[in-house]
């Protein structure tokens, strides 16, 4: 049976895995580990899905004209990526803040696709935040859009520094923002504080 491109790709990361594994001493003979390395591959395909899939489509739906100057808040966003330098997991949420061009305004869970699926892919966290807050701002139509993403880092949690209780928080603006930052950083964060932590 012909494999699909998908399986394809599977069982060549996989492989290569198995040689990763072999350099560095593991048995592979134990039959515990014997399908860790499609595992291993089956992960690592997850957390870059962004790379190969289309953004979700965006469907809209009207509100009121006289609703255009309200402020739309999207709190606590839940995204996994992957750090650029390590591959190691980042575990976060990202809160989205924005104001309407049209009457015209996405679906929630759009929203959060389109957060969940750019992040699936390695990044760094501040460029990220930035890139995302373009992408928003053109997918869903909006005047202006603040990204607020607060994520711990396995790279300096377990390696490294080792760093347990350290959280990055980037904020990044596009568009034409026409309310102060200082209130729409409020408006992202005050949520936190009665949220548990991240870990």
């Amino acid at each position: 049976m012909e494999m699909t491109g998908t399986e394809d790709l599977l069982s060549k990361i996989a492989e290569h895995v198995r040689a990763i594994m072999r350099l560095l001493g593991i048995d592979l003979t134990n039959p515990d580990i014997a399908e860790t390395p499609q595992r291993v591959a089956q992960m690592l395909l997850e957390l870059t899905s962004g790379l190969r899939e289309k953004p979700p489509e965006v469907k809209f739906f009207k509100i009121p004209e006289n609703a255009l100057n309200n402020l739309i808040i999207v709190r606590n966003i839940e995204i996994d990526s992957l750090c650029e330098h390590h591959l190691l997991p980042i575990i976060g949420k990202a809160t989205i803040v924005y104001k309407p061009r049209t009457n015209s305004v996405p679906g929630l869970s759009k929203v959060i696709r389109l957060v969940q699926w750019f992040a699936r892919r390695p990044i760094l966290q501040e460029r990220f935040t930035q890139e995302l807050a373009e992408l928003l701002l053109d997918k869903i139509n909006a005047k202006f859009v603040y990204c607020h993403v607060k994520a711990i880092h396995l790279c300096s949690f377990m390696r490294g520094v080792k760093s347990r209780l350290t959280v990055l928080e980037t904020e990044a603006v596009a568009g034409e923002i026409d309310v102060e930052l200082n209130m729409l950083r409020e408006v992202a964060r005050d949520y936190d504080r009665v949220r548990q932590p991240l870990y």
